[in-house]
């Protein structure tokens, strides 16, 4: 059984897995102090340094998909983020311990991204970013 924490938390518990699991892949993972700045780490492959934004759900809708909103700030003062602000976002879906890792770029316009991943791969123009790990390892 999944269990929920409040948002705050669950993105501390998304930081961490991602962290992990970077780190495992051989990235140098840094975290900058507190939190006032648009991106959560700086990754470091040897060739590249990436800034990484990370955002996760644990709330699957009812036609079987999961949305996250990719915008910095709430309400009124929201807004995407920007490309000298972010490089990778990295969605980290709690029910079914998924990872999407997506280049800004990918996200166009959006503000929000939905997934699908209880399909078979076809739904969604997100699933070529599941589990896309060499995107931070590979040299750019």
């Amino acid at each position: 059984m999944v269990r929920r924490f409040g948002r705050k938390r669950a993105g501390e518990i998304a930081e961490m897995g991602f962290q992990f699991r970077a780190s495992l892949r051989g990235l140098r993972v840094a975290k900058p102090f507190g939190d006032s700045f648009p991106y959560d780490f700086i990754t470091d492959n040897g060739w590249n340094r990436w800034l990484v934004q990370v955002k996760s759900t644990f709330f699957r809708r009812a036609c079987g998909s999961y949305a996250i909103k990719c915008q910095k700030g709430t309400g009124l003062k929201s807004r995407r983020y920007r490309s000298r602000e972010v490089d990778f976002l990295a969605f980290y879906i709690f029910p079914v311990d998924a990872w999407y890792i997506m280049p800004l770029k990918a996200l166009g316009k959006s503000r929000s991204v939905v997934f699908y991943p209880d399909g078979d791969g076809t739904k969604g123009k997100y699933e070529q970013y599941r589990e896309a790990w060499h995107l931070l390892t590979e040299r750019g």
